[in-house]
């Protein structure tokens, strides 16, 4: 059963990253992609509530849909090496009861990971150009959130209670943030499922003993 779920999990991963690669390849083959999208938000306090949805479609031409284009076909060749690597240590290695943790494996584990790592980055600076800092929301917010999970959760004396918090605080400071500016409510979320990312390839690099 377990095998079974490992394939059907990797063919998911595969299938989504091959239609990130296809559709970052159309948008910097013809320099054009639009971006649907759609939100709602509010509160409510026994009879009184508040909701407010808005949608719209971002269009990208010239210089900025390549960037996007290739934003999403980086994502897609991370999702690649992660859905081959399911087939491979967990399908392959493990069902057959061989030794994962041996020197050659660490090595081709270590520099998938960082190949992985070095895509997420390129996807990172394609979606959300540093650059644009302060001219636009959804950057201004998705770098603010890395900044200050950096911090949050380089805390020593807190780092326990810190992880529990994290995602928590990042979570409502979304919400809040997304009453006066829908795009910054979206940097802040994808900045918090970056940090997750980032988390995950140091957890892979870098593995406590034992």
């Amino acid at each position: 059963m377990a095998r079974v779920m490992c394939l059907v999990w990797a063919i998911v991963v595969l299938g989504t990253a091959t239609v990130c690669i296809c559709g970052g390849a159309q948008a910097v083959r013809e320099k054009s992609y639009d971006l649907p999208w759609r939100s709602s938000s509010g509160f409510a306090i026994g009879p009184v509530g508040f909701s407010r949805s808005a949608s719209g479609v971002e269009h990208y031409r010239g210089a900025a849909a390549v960037s996007m284009g290739v934003a999403w076909s980086a994502l897609g060749a991370m999702l690649e090496i992660w859905g081959l690597s399911i087939l491979w240590f967990q399908a392959i290695f493990r069902a057959s009861g061989r030794d994962t943790g041996r020197p050659d494996r660490r090595i081709i584990r270590t520099t998938l990971t960082v190949v992985s790592a070095v895509f997420l980055a390129t996807a990172t600076v394609g979606f959300f150009p540093p650059w644009q800092i302060g001219t636009s929301a959804s950057a201004t917010g998705f770098y603010a959130e890395l900044f200050l999970s950096g911090v949050f959760l380089a805390i020593p004396v807190t780092h326990e209670a810190a992880r529990r918090l994290w995602f928590p605080i990042a979570v409502s400071a979304a919400i809040i943030a997304g009453q006066f500016s829908i795009a910054c409510a979206i940097g802040i979320g994808m900045g918090t499922f970056l940090v997750v990312f980032i988390v995950g390839h140091i957890m892979l690099l870098f593995p406590e003993p034992g």
